[in-house]
């Protein structure tokens, strides 16, 4: 009994149990028959709607689409693959795996096809569009999406150790930043070398193949990948589609090596687009080359240069012509070298020849997509006769070099300098892209289509140099650029640009921006032919490898941050031409061995056939950036069209490549081959353009502009082909060029020149005056000295170095001319020369410069005043003294004015650079030497140190007695360091002459205008030398020197400069234009000094109210008059 008990207490546990899992198992399947009712209603409503030509949109913002799936609306979350947001797409695991090109159902309908963007429901909620094209291109971004994520983020790196060690830390700090493991892989006897840098060493034995376990592959070497170790070339066919190496293959033997790139770029010249553009110098290959190297140079002449490069990287800059050069040449015909016309007439910025460093990244070859960041170096060189090397610690970024252009030229000819460096760049990229294609096709088997190197990128150096005339030209192309961090201060800024370098182009190449909706609308409005659905007469059709080329160049774009895109970009229609000749060359030419020509891969298109394509879909692009910025601001967009209007009348370059839209008028006037012609201009322009008319056969031109106008830009064309119209001299610059305009006169000489021979003849000249009036020719000044108001001048608003100053005129409230005139005088004398002051000036009102009376404008100290010194006082204190000057033209500008106080006028001037003694002084009881200093026209090498110039204008002025009969006045612009008073100091004490009196002439205002040949100083740079004029002062005071303080004088009015480069001269000498009256006596020009009954017929006489004004103030420290 309890055996049946225990029994049936089993079996109805067993069946509660089994009950409910066929409860559940009901229930299952219930749920399941409704889910399927569910969705055959829900498709069977989208058939009907799409019949209807309609489509649903839920308030949800979850969107129905034709093809049944679900995707959040664009206004109610961020749009899938814009501004970098989430993709919300409903069921997105049902489309993975899918041939959507291949179905035949709703997704190829004609309907779907016609749906636009941007239908409206009627609720204000915008559908999407989705056609084929743009649900296949998803599909190939999302796979690419999906290969990314699933791959180990390593970055595998190999090479040479030297360039490991000299390149690795910003790559390792860059790819860091993005999440990838660097690893280290070399030898294991090597392991010491970049310890400090190192994450992980890995034996170069590792048994893996060597195209596996990274997403990324550095190659650190100067070599091809294959030839360093760094990787197998057959190798480059298994990689993944997510793999990236950077080497292109081919590149050292095309462009990186210097006799590959002579190679390429003589072959390049059968191109008549280069060759009229002249992209590299003329070269040859030595020796293999040297017997036609040597009757070329022979047939050019012997005012030809050229430069010979060694592969250990020496250069010599000769002449086969010279005797001691030809010797030298004659190595080369066993050596190897490459030897290129050295570059003539080079661009130069303070007087040295530079260079251009400027990084490119090359992400595909064949189609070409490449890249130009706009940080690069400009390095500063010397001239050849030092072989062109690089000047250590002078470099510039390239925004400093833009920067100096916009000073010196405008913005429009930098663009125009800019886009020339960039065309010569892609142009030689283009030209050498079929000699990479063969140079890498030949390992492959064509069905494995490797020539596209998708998988290949290569950041490369190309050194690029500026003619005078802003031609640029490439001189050499480097596969593995100098990434080396410098621990030297003044290189800091290079470090940056190297660091943001890197750091962007691994950001560019791994962009996770989505663009398959920007690319489908661009294809499908140029009804381009797609391979996955059918073909049109349109004469291309698109492989998915031409989809993916296209979104990727897309995407690359919109992930450049620095980088400016070279191929493709909106500009590249320019390209047409060249791609059509380089075909033609390519095409035209035999092969030279028995294998059976490569067929072109299937279904892969080159540059030149997706060219027509990149021009439309890159200007779509551009058109479409330009809509939303004009829609944001309509009118901004009108007033700077305006503007740029009115910047290209004053273009003086134009673009040497052409096809720049916007500069299509701007063109040269075209030179005659009449030989009449030669003595003549063509065309003289001016910027801003001045009030005169220009007639071929008349040389002399008269003009005015106002006070404000400083600098003036001047360009002139010759008329003959065989002539330039040269600025300054016969040997100055046939471009445009910027000339300060001092107060007063200025001359400007243009010169014909015929460069047909070896050195240039003038056969005629232009000369252009130009005066620059004061302010008060503008304004007729009225009223008493008693209604005067009087103003106060610290410092120029246009120039404002003192940041704790206000700026421009200042009412000195409650007080008439007349009566500050009236209490200086009760001043007690000032007993330095650098007593802190402002200028004083009379007014109408201060807020008009114009209405100031600036001929009684006088420098007040403020609590003290400088005695005007009489004509007799001045002769009897510098009788029997000595005044010896050191410095440079301002201070022959102060020695001039004190030797026209002692004789009345000037009876003899010239512009002395040298040492001169002057003795007819003071009825010769006072001697004047001057010396110059420095002589920076000369080579560094040859300039006398301040120490022998010094030593030397002892010399010339002795006997010197050791009191203060002997007076030492030294300084200039900008020149002066305290090391040159302690220069001073230890001559002096050697030659006894410790007791003389020492006056040190303060720094002065000047190099603030971007004009050719001299440097221009920033406002921040202008600040750093007045903390130098404070320190100088100091260190003066402290050596027992006087000081007068001319800095501050000059800054404040430092556009009243008188005619020089500059801008730096207070002081003009002119020659006495004496004229007799009527009844002929002899009058002197106003403002002159003249002594009745003296003959003043062709005496000279110092200009100039400022230099007048620091000159007194150091004679009164001569004559210690207080």
């Amino acid at each position: 009994m309890a055996i049946l008990t225990m029994t049936g207490q089993y079996v109805m546990h067993l069946l509660r149990h089994r009950v409910r899992d066929l409860v559940f198992l009901f229930i299952a399947i219930l749920l399941l028959c409704l889910y399927l009712s569910c969705q055959n209603t829900n498709i069977g409503s989208s058939e009907r709607l799409r019949g209807k030509g309609g489509n649903i949109a839920v308030k949800t913002g979850f969107k129905i689409d034709g093809d049944g799936y679900g995707s959040f609306i664009a206004g109610n979350g961020r749009e899938n693959g814009k501004g970098g947001g989430h993709r919300f797409e409903g069921y997105r695991n049902i489309l993975e795996g899918m041939d959507l090109g291949d179905r035949d159902g709703v997704l190829d309908t004609k309907e779907e096809e016609e749906k636009t963007l941007g239908e409206d429901t009627g609720g204000g909620e915008v559908l999407e569009k989705k056609t084929p094209l743009l649900i296949h291109l998803q599909k190939l971004e999302d796979e690419r999406d999906l290969r990314f994520q699933d791959a180990a983020k390593v970055a595998m790196v190999r090479g040479e150790d030297d360039v490991i060690r000299r390149d690795l830390p910003f790559y390792k700090q860059a790819l860091e930043k993005k999440g990838f493991k660097v690893i280290v892989q070399r030898d294991e006897a090597v392991n010491r070398v970049l310890g400090e840098v190192q994450t992980q060493v890995v034996s170069s034995h590792d048994d893996r193949a060597d195209w596996e376990g990274w997403m990324i592959l550095l190659c650190l070497s100067l070599g091809e990948a294959e030839e360093t170790g760094c990787m197998q070339r057959s190798s480059q066919s298994r990689l993944e589609k997510h793999q990236k190496i950077n080497r292109i293959p081919g590149m050292k033997d095309v462009l990186w090596r210097k006799d590959a790139f002579c190679y390429t770029t003589n072959e390049a010249r059968k191109i008549p687009t280069v060759r009229r553009s002249q992209l590299a110098p003329v070269c040859w290959v030595l020796p293999a080359q040297f017997e036609e190297f040597m009757m070329t140079a022979d047939a050019m002449g012997k005012d030809v240069r050229w430069v010979f490069k060694s592969p250990g990287g020496g250069i010599q800059v000769l002449q086969p012509t010279r005797d001691k050069d030809y010797e030298r040449i004659k190595q080369y015909r066993s050596e190897r070298a490459v030897v290129q016309q050295y570059f003539p007439n080079p661009l130069l910025i303070f007087g040295s020849p530079v260079s251009v460093h400027a990084y490119v990244l090359v992400t595909s070859i064949n189609p070409l997509r490449a890249y130009i960041h706009s940080q690069g170096l400009v390095f500063f060189r010397h001239d050849y006769q030092k072989g062109f090397i690089k000047i250590p610690s002078r470099t510039w970024s390239l925004a400093q070099f833009r920067q100096y252009l916009v000073q010196s030229y405008g913005s429009q000819v930098t663009h125009t300098v800019f886009q020339n460096l960039e065309t010569v760049i892609t142009e030689t990229l283009l030209i050498a892209e079929p000699s990479l294609v063969a140079d890498f096709s030949q390992f492959f088997h064509p069905w494995e289509q490797p020539y596209r190197c998708s998988h290949c990128y290569q950041l490369l150096g190309f050194d690029i140099i500026f003619n005078s005339t802003f031609h640029p030209i490439v001189i050499e192309v480097t596969g593995q650029p100098h990434l080396q961090s410098s621990d030297v201060d003044q290189q800091w800024s290079n470090n940056i640009i190297k660091q943001t370098t890197v750091e962007e182009s691994i950001s560019l190449l791994f962009s996770n921006k989505r663009v398959a909706r920007e690319v489908a609308a661009a294809l499908n409005k140029l009804h381009i032919g797609i391979l996955r659905f059918g073909c049109n007469d349109t004469g291309i059709c698109l492989s998915d490898g031409d989809l993916e080329f296209l979104m990727t160049s897309r995407r690359e774009q919109l992930s450049m941050d620095s980088f400016r895109p070279l191929y493709p970009s909106a500009d590249i229609e320019k390209y047409s031409h060249l791609l059509q000749e380089i075909e033609h060359l390519t095409s035209s030419q035999p092969r030279h061995d028995d294998t059976i020509p490569l067929p072109t891969p299937p279904n892969t298109h080159s540059t030149k056939e997706l060219h027509p394509i990149l021009v439309a879909t890159e200007t779509m692009y551009l058109e479409e950036e330009r809509g939303a910025l004009s829609g944001m601001d309509e009118e901004g967009d009108e007033e700077g069209d305006d503007v740029g209007d009115k910047d290209d009348d004053g273009i003086l370059i134009k673009n040497i490549y052409g096809l720049d839209p916007r500069r299509s008028d701007m063109k040269g006037p075209r030179c005659s081959e009449d030989p009449d012609t030669m003595y003549l201009l063509a065309a003289l322009q001016t910027w801003p353009v001045l009030n005169m008319t220009f007639d071929p056969h008349q040389t002399d031109y008269h003009t005015e502009v106002a006070h404000d106008q400083i600098v003036i830009q001047i360009g002139a064309y010759a008329m003959s082909c065989d002539c330039e119209a040269r600025l300054e001299d016969k040997y100055g610059v046939a471009r445009p060029v910027n000339f300060t305009l001092g107060l007063g006169n200025n001359r400007i000489n243009i010169y014909v020149v015929d460069i047909t021979h070896s050195k240039p003849w003038v056969l005629d000249e232009y000369t252009v005056y130009i005066r620059r009036h004061h302010y008060r020719t503008s304004f007729t000044f009225i009223g008493l000295e008693e209604r005067q108001a009087v103003c106060t001048l610290v410092q120029d608003c246009n120039l404002p170095y003192l940041s704790h100053h206000s700026c421009g005129l200042r009412l000195l409230a409650d007080v008439s001319w007349s009566e500050v005139i009236a209490k200086a005088t009760s001043l007690p004398f000032c007993t330095s020369g650098d007593a802190p002051g402002q200028w004083l000036v009379p007014c109408e009102k201060c807020s008009d410069e114009r209405s100031c009376d600036w001929d009684k404008a006088r420098w007040q100290p403020h609590d003290c005043r400088y005695r005007e010194i009489s004509q007799s006082e001045a002769r009897q204190c510098l009788a029997g003294k000595k005044l010896l000057f050191i410095g440079d033209s301002t201070n022959r500008g102060i020695m001039y004015y004190l030797m026209e106080r002692m004789n009345s006028s000037l009876y003899e001037w010239d512009k002395t650079h040298d040492t001169k003694l002057y003795t007819n002084l003071n009825d010769r009881q006072t001697s004047v030497s001057f010396s110059y200093y420095p002589q920076f026209w000369l080579p560094t090498k040859e300039r006398p140190v301040f120490e022998q110039t010094f030593e030397q204008l002892l010399g010339i002025a002795g006997p010197l007695s050791n009191n203060s009969e002997t007076v030492l006045v030294m300084g200039g612009v900008h020149w002066m360091a305290i090391h040159h008073l302690t220069v001073v100091q230890h001559v002096l004490h050697r030659t006894g002459l410790t007791g003389i009196q020492k006056i040190v002439k303060g720094l002065g205002a000047g190099f603030h205008q971007p004009v050719d040949g001299i440097h221009c100083l920033t406002i921040a740079e202008q600040r750093k030398v007045y903390l130098h004029n404070q320190g100088l002062q100091h260190a003066a005071s402290q050596m027992g020197c006087q000081f007068v303080d001319t800095f501050n004088m000059t800054m404040a009015r430092y556009r009243d400069f008188l005619e020089g480069k500059c801008a730096c001269h207070f002081h003009k000498v002119e020659e006495m234009n004496s004229y007799r009256s009527q009844e002929g006596a002899l009058h002197p020009q106003p403002n002159s000094k003249w002594v009745k009954g003296e003959d003043r017929t062709g005496l000279y006489h110092v200009t100039g109210r400022i230099n007048a004004a620091y000159s007194e103030i150091l004679l009164a420290q001569i004559c210690d008059v207080r």
